[in-house]
C-alpha cells in the first residue's frame, strides 16, 4: 500500500504512479461483471495519480470485504471530487470480485458512503486519524462527525476543489431532504485551507440552488467554473471511470443570514 500524505498536504500531494490494482493483489481474481470491470480498470491506470491513504480487509487480499479510501490528484487538478471510496468483495475461493466505488468532495462523505457498503464507521475513523490531522476548530470537528454518519439526507448536485496560491477550497452544493427549515433546502459545505494551517468546514443554508451559486461567488474563493468548463465535466463524468455523485447527510448549517466566512489569512 502506498504511503498516506497527512491533511496539510494532501491537496498537493504528488504520488508515485502505480497500479493499485496489483498493489492490492486483485491480478489474477476474475471481475464479476460490468461495473467490477470498470473499478478494476481504474485501479489499474497508470496514467492516474493516486494514493491509499487508508483501508482494511482480511489479510493478503483473502476473501471477504475489503474498503478503501483513495486520493485522486487527478481529479483535484480538474476540480472534480477527489476522495474515492472503494469497497471490494472477494468471493471465497480467491477467485471472483466484486467492485464499486464512489468519487466524493469531502473524506468523510467518502466514510459514510464507505459504513453504507458496510465499513464499520468506528474503524474507519481511527484509521482516518491516523491519517489526517484533526481539523482547525469545533465547528469543523462537528460538521466532519455528522457527515461520517450521514446516510442519505443530503444529495450532492456539485462539488469543485481548487487552489489560488497557497489558498485550498472545496465545495458541495447540496439539497437537504429533511431541512429543519423548509423554506432552505439547500446547503453548502465548504472546505478551505491556508498555507501548512489545518483545515475547516463551514456550512450554510439557502432557498434555492441558485441563491447558493451566488453566495459563493460572493466568498473568497475561485469563481465557479464558467458554463464551457461545466459542460466539460459533465462529458468527463459521463466516460465509463467516473463515479456517480449519490446522496449523502450532513451536519446541521448556518443560515442564510449567518454566512460562514472562510479563514483569511
Amino acid at each position: 500500500m502506498s504511503p498516506s500524505p497527512d491533511r496539510r498536504t494532501p491537496l498537493t500531494y504528488y504520488p508515485e504512479v502505480s497500479d493499485l490494482a496489483s498493489e492490492l493483489g486483485l491480478d489474477d481474481l476474475q471481475a464479476a461483471g460490468h461495473r467490477t470491470r470498470e473499478v478494476l480498470e481504474w485501479l489499474a491506470d497508470y496514467d492516474r495519480d493516486r494514493v491509499v491513504l487508508y483501508g482494511y480487509g482480511p489479510p493478503e487480499g483473502g476473501a471477504g470485504d475489503h474498503y478503501y479510501l483513495v486520493y485522486d490528484h487527478g481529479r483535484h487538478h480538474q476540480g472534480r471530487a477527489p476522495f474515492v471510496g472503494v469497497h471490494l468483495h472477494i468471493e471465497p475461493g480467491h477467485t471472483e470480485l466484486r467492485a464499486e466505488m464512489r468519487e466524493q468532495p469531502l473524506p468523510p462523505l467518502a466514510e459514510n458512503w464507505l459504513a453504507g457498503q458496510g465499513a464499520d464507521r468506528d474503524r474507519l475513523r481511527r484509521l482516518a486519524g491516523e491519517v489526517f490531522l484533526p481539523l482547525g476548530d469545533s465547528e469543523s470537528t462537528k460538521i466532519e462527525a455528522l457527515l461520517g454518519k450521514s446516510g442519505k439526507r443530503f444529495k450532492i448536485h456539485y462539488s469543485h476543489s481548487s487552489r489560488a496560491g497557497d489558498r485550498f477550497v472545496t465545495y458541495a452544493i447540496a439539497t437537504d431532504r429533511t431541512p429543519p427549515d423548509p423554506s432552505k433546502p439547500v446547503t453548502v459545505f465548504v472546505s478551505f485551507r491556508t498555507g501548512e494551517s489545518t483545515s475547516r468546514l463551514r456550512g450554510a443554508t439557502f432557498s434555492s440552488r441558485e441563491a447558493a451559486t451566488e453566495w459563493i461567488r460572493g466568498i473568497e474563493t475561485p469563481l465557479l467554473p464558467s458554463a464551457r468548463d461545466r459542460a466539460e465535466a459533465a462529458r468527463l463524468d459521463s466516460r465509463p471511470d467516473a463515479a456517480t455523485q449519490p446522496g449523502t447527510e450532513a451536519a446541521p448549517a448556518s443560515s442564510e443570514a449567518d454566512r460562514p466566512r472562510p479563514h483569511r489569512r
